[in-house]
């Protein structure tokens, strides 16, 4: 064995030792997309127990701990790290290798071999198929940007639905626990009347049902107040949220006219905007399908950087060029399908067209009613209050029965009820029909153009 062998495993041992090296800077990864989503100051802890969590901090704590939005973050920088890819095919490849050999010289000896060379390879001409594809790959990183926002509106969405779900069935309880005192009151002043005898068993008993009615409508609404509170601790990344929520959102008197919210859908949705950008990644496709037919040329350069025992000739070079003759109707079928991904794109984009004015149009018409239904419900609470005063004197001078002045005091109670649901549901209204217009995000709740608002 030679002395010149100890070179060539120490060169091997230093590639290896410069492959293990490039390792991954994985927060730098996560900050990729962590930028897109992160536009304002998000906490990363939860409040304290006595503190109220506003709605603000449950969509920026939901903003920052969703494992789904990191997941749909990481779609995204997977695009990015496909288009450096794509790039890489503009640029030459290098590469070094070395072996060596023992062999039997057949005379009672042995004799060795070592190589080392390297290598070069670059492409100088394919059709187009490079810059095509380097110019889809940058659109899908648009898209996938577009469909990351729209996720995060989605989420918010959600964890704003949620929040005012927990508080209306809060006060829902608050409600039923003020009929439950007053209801007992009316048992206990009938179980008086029956022993007196001014009042009839049925009407005790009637007395009786509605208020156990009512203990158990307390219950449910009490139940789907913890249940919602699970939930929102789930969408917002903590083990429970057992804070007081705060109900400090405003919100405009009027929307004003459709057309403008329908104007701004189109220009700001994200999922429209993705669709585009998905429909200019597969006309690209397309171009680097068709950019097979063409030829392509490619120089190739070889160096030989070491060989033991000594031989001559150092470098060969050789420029190579592919003309496509007959592909056995591979080349077509690329272009047939990237044509009919193409159309398809267009399809998509076309079809969320109509379901975004769809959509608008209905949170337009549910925001709309419901200030219409709010004013009924209000004087809906003034006429039946006074029905219930009636009922009450009516009842003592013995010209009404039990079961009228029970119906005026369910009459009273469920016009409370829908004033409750009507005046958080405006709200929630109010933020779907930002999220179908493409404007709710962590900064801009309510635009600051908004006309005068009402809490």
């Amino acid at each position: 064995m030679n002395n010149h062998t100890p070179t060539a495993f120490k060169g091997a041992c230093l590639l290896g030792l410069l492959i293990a090296g490039c390792s991954v800077n994985q927060q730098q990864e996560v900050a990729e997309y962590r930028k897109v989503l992160d536009t304002a100051a998000a906490p990363t802890t939860a409040p304290a127990a006595a503190a109220t969590l506003t709605l603000q901090q449950a969509l920026q704590l939901a903003n920052r701990n969703s494992d789904t939005l990191a997941s749909t973050g990481e779609d995204y920088l997977q695009a990015i790290i496909a288009r450096n890819r794509a790039a890489s095919a503009f640029l030459p490849t290098i590469s070094a290798a070395s072996s060596y050999s023992l062999r039997d010289d057949g005379m009672g000896g042995t004799s060795d071999s070592t190589t080392a060379t390297g290598s070069g390879q670059m492409n100088i001409f394919n059709g187009g198929q490079d810059l095509a594809k380097y110019r889809a790959a940058t659109a899908t990183i648009q898209q996938r940007r577009e469909l990351l926002l729209d996720e995060q509106a989605k989420l918010l969405l959600n964890v704003v639905a949620t929040y005012y779900e927990v508080i209306k069935n809060e006060r829902q309880a608050r409600v039923y626990e003020t009929s439950i005192k007053y209801q007992e009151e009316r048992v206990r002043d009938t179980e008086a009347r029956v022993r007196l005898g001014a009042a009839k068993p049925l009407d005790l008993a009637q007395s009786r049902s509605e208020l156990a009615a009512t203990r158990v409508s307390l219950t449910q609404s009490l139940l789907d107040a913890s249940n919602g509170r699970s939930t929102l601790a789930y969408l917002i990344g903590l083990p429970a949220v057992e804070n007081a929520l705060s109900d400090d959102l405003t919100i405009p008197d009027a929307p004003g006219d459709l057309a403008p919210f329908m104007a701004t859908a189109l220009k700001s949705r994200h999922d429209l905007e993705a669709a585009r950008h998905a429909a200019e990644a597969a006309r690209q496709s397309v171009t680097a399908a068709f950019a097979q037919y063409y030829p392509s040329v490619s120089v190739n350069f070889d160096y030989l950087l070491y060989h033991h025992p000594d031989e001559g000739g150092l470098w060969s070079g050789a420029i190579s060029a592919n003309i496509p003759i007959f592909s056995a109707g591979r080349i077509e079928a690329d272009v047939r399908t990237a044509w009919s991904q193409y159309r398809q794109a267009g399809l998509h984009e076309a079809d969320l067209r109509k379901q975004i004015a769809m959509e608008v149009q209905q949170a337009y018409e549910n925001l709309t009613g419901s200030a219409r239904k709010l004013v009924d419900t209000r004087d809906q609470i003034t006429a039946a209050r006074q029905a219930l005063t009636l009922s009450d004197r009516s009842y003592a001078l013995g010209s009404a029965t039990n079961l009228d002045r029970l119906s005026s005091q369910n009459s009273v109670q469920n016009a409370e009820l829908d004033l409750v649901k009507e005046q958080l549901s405006e709200k929630v209204y109010y933020l779907v029909l930002l999220r179908r217009t493409g404007q709710l995000n962590l900064t801009t709740l309510v635009p600051s153009t908004a006309p005068t608002a009402r809490s």
